[in-house]
This record gives structure tokens, sequence and C-alpha cells, in this order.
């Protein structure tokens, strides 16, 4: 009996020590905040003047949103020849009254954020193949859409839109690389059905200090932050 009782623990011990431990990350995503400096400053008070910002700045510049403003349509992050890897921020003009950087919002202070929404089921903000170092910073980006109503069946049928933030990486195109969305709130509503708040496709995708609730769509599965097409890293924190 105590032989097969050694036999026993032996086979124990063995296995537990074959469990696989979960690897700490191999690559680091510096997601500290710095605030630009040397580039144009695009001030936009309308969707037609945050387009245009989109088409016209250079890697180096910001983009200022004014807070409690609605930006509404489908807006393009472009590719920019970009050789230098500058950054592009877009960002609320009342950044300053946001929580720190390392400090995650909430929908309270949503008041100090531009709203950028989607008017139907299209995607609020795209980032096509290719495109790099875009950095989100303390905006409220949600949906409207009127896609999919059917408020008088039983039960009513909400609106709907498929994204708020897609990271649209096509197969052979260069890849879509360094985007990091920082303390901004994606949401959609109870009454507002969303199917993914954000997808993070290309490499060194980052979501920091972000709130991100109501996504949500009867018969499809949904994600707050998903990925199927990257070699990675992706970073997300807080």
């Amino acid at each position: 009996m105590t032989r097969v009782l050694g036999v026993i623990l032996l086979f124990t011990a063995a296995t537990v020590a074959q469990v696989p431990v979960p690897a700490l990350p191999h690559i680091y995503i510096n997601t500290a905040y710095y605030s630009p400096t040397g580039g144009q400053t695009w001030k936009t008070h309308s969707s037609a003047d945050f387009k245009n910002a989109l088409n016209s700045a250079n890697p180096g510049d910001t983009i200022v949103l004014d807070a409690g403003v609605t930006y509404q349509g489908n807006f393009t992050l472009p590719v920019k020849a970009n050789p230098q890897n500058k950054w592009i921020y877009i960002i609320s003009s009342a950044l300053s009254s946001l929580p720190a950087p390392g400090t995650r919002v909430a929908p309270e202070n949503a008041r100090l954020m531009p709203k950028i929404v989607t008017p139907n089921a299209g995607y609020t903000l795209t980032v096509p193949s290719g495109a790099n170092h875009y950095r989100l910073v303390g905006l409220e980006v949600f949906t409207a859409s009127n896609y999919g109503c059917q408020p008088l069946a039983d039960p009513p049928v909400n609106c709907w839109s498929n994204g708020l933030i897609t990271l649209d990486q096509q197969p052979g195109r260069s890849l879509i690389d360094s985007i990091t969305v920082d303390r901004c709130y994606l949401h959609g509503s109870p009454t507002m059905d969303l199917r993914r708040a954000m997808s993070a496709n290309g490499s060194n995708i980052a979501v920091v200090d972000s709130y991100i609730n109501d996504v949500h769509l009867p018969g499809f599965d949904t994600q707050a932050v998903a990925e199927w097409y990257s070699p990675g890293p992706i970073k997300i924190s807080n």
C-alpha cells in the first residue's frame, strides 16, 4: 500500500508541475501622455471642421474638439506619410479638467468631452490599413443610429450600429500601427444597440484609462474590444 501511495503522490506532483503559468508581456507599450510640441493646432467647431482637420493635419499636429459639442458623422483617420513616427493627437478642449493621465474616466466626465456620434449603422471612427500614430484623448464616442428601428414591434427592436472605432486592417495591406485610446468614453445606451465598441486590429494598439459600457445586440456576440487580425502587441489597461 505504501509503494502504491508513493507512485500516486509522484504522479500528482509531476502533473502539478506541468500546469502552464501565464507569461508576463514580452513587449511594453509606453502609453505615457506627452504634450505635443512644435506642430500645428487645429481648432474644430463643427463636423465639417473636424473632417477638414483630419484630412489636412500632419504628423505632430493636434486636433482640438470643443467639449460638449456634437460632431455627427462617419469619420476616417487617414493614412499619412510619417517617416519620423510622429503622433497626431485628437483631444478635448477641456482636457486639463479631465482626470489626469493614469486615472480612469467615468460617464460623469462626459460633460467635459466632445461628442463624436454615428447617425447610422456605420462606424463612428475608421482607421484604415496603413494609418499610424493617432492618439484619441478625452472623447465621448457613441451611436445615435437610425438603422433597424422597429419601435412598434412586440417586443420593440432598438436601432443599432456595428461599432464605434474600427481598425479596418485588410490582408496584404500595410499594418495599422500605434493607435492609443486614452481616457475616452465609448458606449451605446439601454435603448441603442451596439455590436462592438472598438476593434484592435493592428500593432501597438492601446486602450487605457477609458470607460466602455452598454455594448449589446440581441442575437449577436458583442465586444468592448475585439481583435482578430493582429500580430500584437495590444495593451488594455485600467
